[in-house]
């Protein structure tokens, strides 16, 4: 039987070590698949590095998918727009 389990958040403290080997041992196989799902603003490098790190070190197969939204055209300057 397949499983997925989607959770919301990710920090790097104790209890996120204790959380991730509990779901690692929920799958009951040596080396599962899991996925971090970044917010659509983005979320910082180093976010990414430690799920990496974390759910590596426990033997995990790790990947993450980056939805990043474009930047406001405000924002980037690219297009303005006129209301008459």
């Amino acid at each position: 039987m397949r499983r997925i389990l989607a959770i919301g958040g990710f920090s790097t403290g104790e209890s996120e070590a204790i959380a991730a080997g509990y779901i690692r041992d929920l799958t009951g196989k040596t080396r599962p698949r899991v996925c971090l799902l970044s917010t659509p603003s983005g979320d910082a490098p180093w976010l990414i590095h430690n799920f990496d790190d974390l759910y590596g070190k426990l033997g995990c197969e790790t990947s993450n998918v980056r939805a990043e939204v474009p930047p406001h055209p405000a924002q980037s300057g690219v297009q303005r727009q006129t209301f008459r």
